[in-house]
């Protein structure tokens, strides 16, 4: 029997409940800006600051880390976007 056709997330068994992939994405805006695609550059770098100073206030540094992405070269931003660090569109 060929395996090839076989979809491993509709086989059952002692092991089904095992996700081997899985990708979840979370997306908001700030309540008192739009979308980023409405925002001015004078407000997109006042949500920079807020998330760039929220990041650095919670003291986690091992789970977030605040990138500025006018910093970053493009080879790094790609590579960023390849490993879904970020969106594609950060990476432009």
């Amino acid at each position: 029997m060929s395996t090839k056709n076989i979809k491993w997330y509709n086989e059952t068994g002692s092991q089904s409940d095992i996700a081997i992939s899985t990708r979840i994405r979370l997306a908001r805006n700030l309540a008192e800006y739009p979308f980023p695609e409405y925002l001015s550059p004078a407000q997109q770098k006042e949500v920079n600051e807020a998330v760039r100073k929220a990041v650095e206030k919670s003291g986690n540094k091992e789970d977030f880390k605040f990138i500025d992405m006018e910093k970053v070269n493009q080879v790094e931003a790609v590579s960023m976007a390849e490993q879904r660090i970020t969106s594609p569109e950060f990476s432009l």
